[in-house]
């Protein structure tokens, strides 16, 4: 079924892309690019770019790099001091309560939800929210905030990169080969060492090995990552070319990673619309791409089983649909066992 990742589908109407950037005229971050491309699925406004530039000026001007730093306690010094501006700047975090669409819609300021000063992400901003509970914040997630981060370090030029776990992101120092500090943006320190977050995202050491997860996200793969986030957008307006589009560009930009291929096949499995845009062999081959992937993921299995009876090969369906209930004994797995050995597609029986 669909990856959404920490995604909810955006509300807002898609228009063409504007060159809303920094109006300094200096070389834009990884966060402007990002919302350019976006503002091809959704409307942006340009106070939302004016709030990215706001945030990284005041960080450039707060923060000093200085030396080159080489210990991880240098590393850390500073991005406290960024993560102070950040604060200060009233950005909330919204996990485990709620998730936000877009990076856009992450960093619009509204009016503060209670719901988040209680949880324990943002147990270093409760000082600043208690505070100031009367003005407006930005609400963010892990991606969102990760994004924030690398952008900024951009303009500071430091080593920042973002880093993908199953159902997580964070950002990486990377100092050298053999020392990193992996900082996670959701509660604004290094909580996590490689191996707790290898522990809580039942990570393999295979997948660590093949560079799946826990490895330095590229320019190019976060660029790809946010593609994919930009289908989604795509999706939810059912403009579905470009959807399977930016599903295709994401496969290009972060070749390893699984969920854009996911996704693809899933619109083919649950489309009919869809399929006027991506054949079964593509379906299936992007399914099984995502399978070689990430071997231990029972939803990426009864994907490809859903695009393989799609297709119909119910015999080859009910193999890898056996295998995922094998691996997550998913009530829906075992309906749709039954539903394959009578001929019948995830579309037949979900009208």
């Amino acid at each position: 079924m669909l990856i959404q990742r920490q995604r909810l589908y955006s509300p807002l109407k898609g228009s063409p892309a504007k060159e809303l950037i920094r109006k300094d005229g200096l070389t834009p971050t990884i966060g402007h690019m990002v919302l350019t491309e976006d503002s091809r699925a959704e409307t942006i406004q340009q106070s939302v770019f004016d709030r990215l530039n706001d945030v990284i000026s005041n960080v450039e001007s707060s923060v000093t790099v200085g030396t080159t730093v080489t210990t991880i306690d240098q590393a850390r010094a500073i991005l406290q001091q960024i993560e102070q501006v950040i604060i200060a700047m009233n950005f909330v975090c919204t996990i485990p309560d709620f998730l936000v669409s877009t990076f856009a819609q992450g960093l619009l300021p509204r009016a503060l939800d209670p719901v988040v000063i209680n949880n324990s992400e943002n147990d270093l901003r409760r000082v600043q929210i208690s505070a100031h509970s009367g003005e407006m914040f930005s609400h963010v997630d892990c991606d969102l905030s990760s994004l924030l981060y690398v952008s900024i370090g951009e303009k500071l030029d430091i080593p920042l990169c973002m880093v993908e776990i199953p159902n997580h992101n964070f950002v990486r120092w990377r100092l050298s080969d053999s020392l990193h500090l992996n900082w996670d943006t959701n509660y604004g320190f290094d909580k996590f060492s490689d191996s707790q977050y290898a522990l809580t995202g039942h990570i393999t050491s295979e997948q660590i090995v093949n560079g799946i997860y826990l490895a330095d996200l590229s320019t190019n793969n976060s660029k790809g990552y946010f593609s994919f986030v930009r289908g989604l957008t795509f999706q939810s307006n059912n403009m579905l070319s470009e959807a399977l589009n930016e599903y295709r560009n994401a496969t290009q930009l972060y070749p390893k990673s699984p969920s854009a291929r996911n996704n693809a096949a899933w619109l083919y499995v649950s489309s009919r619309p869809a399929q006027a845009f991506i054949t079964g062999t593509e379906a299936i081959a992007m399914g099984e791409k995502a399978r070689q992937l990430v071997m231990n993921d029972s939803n990426i299995l009864d994907t490809l089983a859903c695009a393989y009876a799609e297709y119909g090969d119910f015999t080859k369906a009910i193999e890898i649909e056996t295998a995922a209930y094998n691996m997550t004994p998913n009530p829906e797995y075992q309906r749709m066992i039954a539903a394959f050995d009578m001929g019948q597609t995830w579309l037949d029986v979900n009208p």
